[in-house]
């Protein structure tokens, strides 16, 4: 078997600093976010307001896991222990069977430190997640070293 000794492309050599500063985010503040989790947490930051089964459909999951990956992402997770506290959640005042999902103030920072990050990366200084306006200081100041560590 031999060894691939082709480098990578600058392009997939900058997509993997970015991905690698973004995870070092996730990492710093929320350590040990599933995948799936982190997943639904952006489904919620880009499009707030919408029920459990729209951001199932938008992940391709059913109701029930995306119902306990939200859960878990709110202030109670489903053992009724305290969950990460990023989300909240409320009945939908149109139809009660419903419940609505929208980012708590702590997940809206950590939408704007995801985003922080992102823009670090790439030089940015603004844009918008869906309700949540970004900077290019969110969060990050002191954290620099660290990103930078992780994206060498």
């Amino acid at each position: 078997m031999s060894l691939n000794t082709q480098s990578l492309s600058p392009a997939t050599n900058s997509v993997a600093r970015d991905m690698a500063a973004i995870f070092g985010v996730l990492d710093l503040f929320q350590p040990n976010l599933p995948a799936s989790y982190i997943r639904a947490f952006l489904a919620v930051a880009k499009d707030p307001g919408r029920t459990v089964s729209d951001y199932a459909r938008v992940c391709g999951v059913g109701n029930g896991p995306m119902s306990m990956r939200l859960n878990d992402l709110g202030e109670t997770n489903r053992y009724h222990l305290p969950g990460y506290g990023l989300l909240e959640s409320r009945p939908d005042p149109m139809d009660r069977r419903y419940t609505i999902v929208k980012l708590s103030l702590k997940g809206e920072a950590f939408a704007r430190r995801i985003a922080s990050a992102m823009q670090w990366r790439q030089g940015g200084s603004g844009g918008v997640i869906r309700g949540v306006e970004l900077g290019r200081d969110c969060g990050l100041v002191g954290q620099s070293i660290s990103l930078t560590r992780l994206t060498e």
